[in-house]
C-alpha cells in the first residue's frame, strides 16, 4: 500500500511537529527560504508549483518567483493584492476560494487579471464574468462537487481543467487513496462530459523535510507512482500535477 507520509509517524504527529517549527519570515534567513523553494522546483520539475503567498513577505523570494515564473497560491483577495504589489504577474496567481473567499472577492480578483481559481461553491462560479476566460479546478472534497463541475462545463467563457483536494489532514486519512480517488473523479467527469481534464491539483501534501532533498525526491517518486497507478486503474491519461506546499513545509 502506498503512503504519502513518513513511516512511523502519524499524520497528526507530523502536523503537530511542523506547527511547532513554523517561524515568521522576518526571523528566517531569506537565503534558506529561497533554497527551499528552489529545491521544490527542482524535485517537482514535472509539476506546476504554487507557493503560498506568505513567502512574498520576503522581497528576495518575491524576486525569485518573478524571475522563475512559478505560481503563487492566494487564499484571500488581500493575498492577491500582496502578490500584485510585489510585481507577481496575475497569470502566476491561483486564488483558492475557500470559506473565507466570497463572490465579491472572486469578482475583484478576476478584475485584477487573475485567471486561475479553485472553487468550491456555485456562488464563486457565478461571480466570474462569462468573458473572463478563467481556468477552474473544482474542490472534489466538497459535497455535490460533481454538480458544480457540470455547471462549470455548461458556463460559457470559463474552462474546467481539473479537480483539487487538500489531502494532508491531521486525521490519518490515507493520502494515496485520496489521490487515486481524484484520478477516478477526473476519469468519470471526462467521460460524462466528453472531454479530457488535464490537471490534478493537490495542496498540503507532506513532502518530507524541506532541507532533505533525498527525502523529498523519494516523496515525489511515491506521489508520481500513485498517480500512475490511478491512471492505469482508471485507464486515464496522466494529468499534470499542480502542487501547493503548505507554509509549514517552507518556514
Amino acid at each position: 500500500m502506498h503512503t504519502l507520509v513518513s513511516p512511523g509517524m502519524s499524520s497528526a504527529h507530523r502536523f503537530a511537529q511542523r506547527l511547532l517549527h513554523v517561524r515568521p519570515v522576518d526571523v528566517l534567513d531569506e537565503t534558506v527560504l529561497v533554497r527551499r523553494c528552489a529545491m521544490y522546483r527542482k524535485v517537482f520539475r514535472l509539476s506546476t508549483l504554487n507557493f503560498p503567498a506568505a513567502v512574498l513577505q520576503s522581497g528576495v523570494v518575491a524576486e525569485w518567483i518573478r524571475r522563475h515564473g512559478v505560481g503563487v497560491e492566494a487564499c484571500s483577495v488581500d493575498e492577491v493584492d500582496r502578490a500584485l504589489s510585489r510585481g507577481v504577474s496575475a497569470k502566476q496567481i491561483v486564488l483558492h476560494c475557500g470559506s473565507g473567499v466570497d463572490a465579491a472577492s472572486v469578482h475583484r480578483a478576476a478584475g485584477a487579471g487573475v485567471l486561475r481559481f479553485r472553487i468550491s461553491a456555485a456562488e464563486q462560479l457565478d461571480a466570474l464574468d462569462s468573458r473572463s476566460g478563467a481556468r477552474l479546478v473544482v474542490d472534489c472534497a466538497t459535497a455535490g462537487w460533481e454538480g458544480l463541475a457540470a455547471a462549470v462545463v455548461a458556463r460559457p467563457g470559463v474552462e474546467l481543467i481539473g479537480v483539487h483536494r487538500h489531502i494532508a489532514r491531521p486525521d490519518g486519512v490515507d493520502g494515496a487513496d485520496a489521490v487515486i480517488g481524484m484520478v477516478a473523479g477526473l476519469a468519470a467527469l471526462s467521460r460524462r462530459h466528453g472531454m479530457v481534464l488535464g490537471q490534478l491539483s493537490l495542496s498540503g501534501v507532506g513532502f518530507g523535510s524541506a532541507d532533505d532533498i533525498g527525502a523529498t525526491r523519494l516523496a515525489a517518486e511515491v506521489l508520481y507512482e500513485v498517480v500512475g497507478d490511478g491512471c492505469a486503474l482508471c485507464r486515464y491519461p496522466r494529468p499534470v500535477l499542480a502542487l501547493s506546499p503548505a507554509p509549514e513545509e517552507l518556514f
